[in-house]
């Protein structure tokens, strides 16, 4: 039990300021093709589908051509978010609600 005081009273007494980090989009990198594959292998089969009517298995022998459709319409969703927080300050309502973005952010 002492060592947990001892731990909490160093972390709420400590009289540095904290970094402050800055976050932009610049950090978020580009969705990249491997990515989209681990997270297809790792979908589970014999599967109600969802809203989409898609089932993993339409996912799993999409095949290269799939994947490389996917790859471009995520980077383009994520540029298209970047591009219109620069301009207006917010992302638009019907970005953050999109299942598909979701999925692999």
């Amino acid at each position: 039990m002492s060592i947990i005081t001892s731990f909490y009273q160093q972390l709420y007494n400590d009289d540095e300021e904290p970094v402050a980090v800055a976050r932009t989009d610049d950090l978020i990198p580009e969705i990249i093709i491997s990515e989209i594959e681990c997270v297809i292998k790792n979908m589970k089969n014999c599967k109600s589908p969802g809203e989409d009517g898609l089932t993993a298995e339409m996912f799993k022998y999409g095949g290269n051509d799939l994947i490389q459709a996917m790859k471009i319409l995520f980077n383009k969703i994520q540029y298209f978010k970047k591009r219109c927080y620069q301009k207006h300050g917010s992302i638009p309502t019907f970005l953050l609600f999109t299942k598909v973005v979701t999925y692999l952010i």
